[in-house]
């Protein structure tokens, strides 16, 4: 099989949910500007597990290592309190 297939198949999924969208705004524009907030509300928790990668992610790169495998080494230098 050729693996430019996918590629296409990409492709016209792209376009075809840019066409969706465009229909819904020419068609249901004023009905999307009353469920605005709701979905800049949804988009918050979708956009914190999805950007991080999941949860655990925070600060940290992600890294697949096996349980036996030795901690990463700290180069940072140690903070201290005044």
């Amino acid at each position: 099989m050729n693996r430019d297939w996918s590629k296409w198949n990409q492709w016209l999924l792209w376009l075809g949910l840019a066409a969706a969208v465009a229909w819904l705004v020419v068609n249901h524009g004023a009905h999307l500007w009353e469920v605005a907030p709701f979905l800049i509300i949804l988009a918050c928790p979708l956009m914190h597990l999805f950007g991080h990668g999941g949860h655990g992610g925070h600060g940290q790169p992600r890294q697949d290592r096996s349980p036996d495998a030795a901690p990463p080494n700290d180069e940072s230098p140690p903070r201290h309190s005044h």
